[in-house]
């Protein structure tokens, strides 16, 4: 009687095999890749802290006092 193989075994070899045919680096290369996109995303992104903080010194940068302006009012000539 032929006994199973270990499953054990099985992925050893399996991970071997993606190693050898050069597929496991380029997985991790990928993965690597997502992750540091995520973290980036996340870092920079819309909601992020550091958008909030730019967002306010721009704000701040481009405040404008609209009465200095001299604006002619609606409808009045």
């Amino acid at each position: 009687m032929e006994t199973m193989p270990n499953v054990q075994e099985l992925m050893n070899d399996a991970v071997l095999a993606l190693n050898e045919n050069g597929i496991l680096p380029q997985i991790v290369q990928k993965q690597i890749e997502k992750t540091l996109q995520h973290i980036i995303n996340d870092v920079f992104g819309s909601f992020s802290e550091f958008s909030k903080t730019v967002e306010k010194a721009v704000h701040s940068a481009l405040e404008i006092n609209i009465d200095s302006l001299d604006l002619p009012g609606y409808n009045t000539w």
